[in-house]
């Protein structure tokens, strides 16, 4: 969600309703809305800042309750596999200034994280089997790349 956006579309959809007067069925309907044409994960952003809006008011004793708390978010799917053509991986190199090209051509052949790169010392290194271990992966144990 860039910037104002959120709060439009929520001042947009609740801004002339009194806070006390918007139901679970109110918000339901909104998130459906939004998903038509928005990733789970957008929707998702919209109700956390309006749950966080509810609650921020709960807090306060504006309002007694907080309905988001009982619509269910949209489930995301933020697993998402893809390479980059040929042409993309030449415009990249030749975008990438010389000391930065070996920690990508790692990344790319690897599959690594951003911090499981910057984490690498070189006993992580076996040149002989051709393998990098990762220590303390987001997984929990550590793993071996090829």
């Amino acid at each position: 969600m860039r910037g104002d956006i959120g709060y439009r579309r929520l001042d947009d959809a609740f801004g002339r309703e009194r806070a006390d007067s918007i139901t679970p069925a109110h918000i339901e309907a909104f998130r459906d809305n939004l998903a038509e044409e928005l990733s789970a994960a957008t929707v998702n952003l919209h109700l956390k800042l309006l749950r966080a809006i509810f609650m921020r008011a709960v807090r306060t004793q504006s309002v007694a309750s907080n309905p988001v708390s009982r619509v269910k978010f949209c489930k995301e799917n933020n697993k998402r596999l893809r390479w980059l053509s040929d042409e993309e991986e030449s415009a990249l190199f030749d975008a990438l200034p010389n000391w930065f090209k070996p920690l990508v051509t790692v990344a790319l052949n690897t599959g690594m994280r951003k911090a499981e790169l910057l984490n690498l010392r070189w006993r992580d290194v076996d040149f002989t089997s051709g393998t990098i271990t990762i220590r303390d992966p987001k997984s929990g144990e550590d793993e071996h790349a090829l």
